[in-house]
């Protein structure tokens, strides 16, 4: 996770502007250098420290022509320190970051606002069948503009914890699942009405090839919520349940060569808005090409739509490819009530 402002949003949120513009490829000049770590406390825990500088010619991600307070560019400064560990128990491993931030803005100094990370993880064995994972993260970073339409500062604390298992029911079959609890909140109370809850249900089962390939089938099931909703003079739900069966595909075809494959069906029912129900066929391809061992090269088309929390869209539809990073989003859903 990253503290980053709304500014280093995903590709998918930046194409949440009202209109494609100039600015949405903004002359984005990042000068980073990392302040060389402190001597390691350990070989299992390492303290480190960075500073990075980034300058922003829409910071707001507004159309041409536009401007807030008077101006539409920023620089803003990042200082961070943390703390990551990962400690071996026989079978088991034990892992975790935490990190502090204070980010800074030179115009829009409003914004200033101070970072939060934590993140931990215990990855269990019992026997040689049965593995898995148990952690959780919290982070608290600026909300992305794009998804905002506001100059206050708007800090969004988000919470996951997660449990997942796989069982080899056969050396060639697994049946793996896992369950995921997520929470996002905001600080603005007109903002509030983004307030979500995520409950993730997946269930996969795979066949696997000699050479390390696996191919199977993932079914799974996200329940979401938001505790605020839509104010219209009355309380009005948001709250959808996503069903999705999808391929699931990794194929090594050498060591050096690997694709990977998630792709298949996608339902949205929302439970009173039905008129925002969606549907679709949705994937993400990825190869992967490892020539020398520090050497990777990557390319991935997509077709994803996916949650936006936003007082006029609900749902982005991406549709893109790496390298080349040709993105385009189509807006789906719209709010027809503000905010209160």
């Amino acid at each position: 996770m990253s503290f980053f402002p709304a500014p280093l949003a995903t590709p998918a949120r930046r194409g949440l502007c009202a209109r494609p513009t100039p600015y949405l490829l903004a002359m984005l000049v990042n000068f980073a250098y990392a302040v060389p770590a402190l001597a390691q406390i350990s070989d299992t825990i390492h303290p480190y420290a960075s500073t990075v500088v980034v300058h922003d010619d829409n910071l707001f991600r507004l159309d041409d022509g536009e401007e807030r307070d008077g101006g539409r560019a920023d620089t803003y400064k990042q200082l961070m320190a943390g703390v990551s560990f990962a400690i071996p128990v026989e079978r088991q491993k034990f892992s975790g970051d935490l990190r502090v931030s204070r980010v800074t803005f030179d115009r829009f100094d409003q914004l200033d606002y101070n970072g939060k990370d934590a993140q931990g993880e215990w990855a269990w064995q019992l026997g040689n069948l049965l593995n898995g994972h148990l952690g959780g993260s919290y982070s608290q970073t600026l909300a992305p503009f794009a998804d905002f339409n506001t100059t206050e500062r708007n800090l969004r604390v988000q919470r996951r914890e997660y449990a997942d298992a796989t069982y080899r029911i056969h050396p060639r079959w697994q049946v793996h699942g896992s369950y995921t609890n997520m929470q996002a909140r905001y600080s603005l109370t007109s903002q509030n009405y983004g307030d979500r809850d995520d409950k993730i249900s997946e269930l996969g089962f795979d066949f696997l090839t000699p050479t390390g390939s696996r191919i199977g089938v993932q079914a799974r099931r996200i329940d979401t919520s938001y505790p605020n909703g839509t104010r219209l003079g009355l309380l009005i739900s948001d709250d959808y349940i996503q069903d999705e069966l999808k391929l699931n595909v990794m194929w090594r075809f050498s060591q050096i060569t690997q694709i990977q494959f998630l792709g298949g069906r996608e339902r949205r029912r929302h439970q009173l808005l039905g008129f925002r129900d969606d549907s679709g066929n949705n994937g993400r391809i990825v190869g992967f090409w490892t020539p020398r061992e520090k050497l990777k090269f990557t390319v991935q088309l997509y077709r994803e739509f996916s949650v936006v929390e936003s007082s006029t869209v609900n749902t982005a539809l991406s549709k893109g490819g790496e390298p080349g990073r040709h993105v385009a989003s189509h807006h789906q859903g719209r709010r027809h009530w503000p905010a209160a």
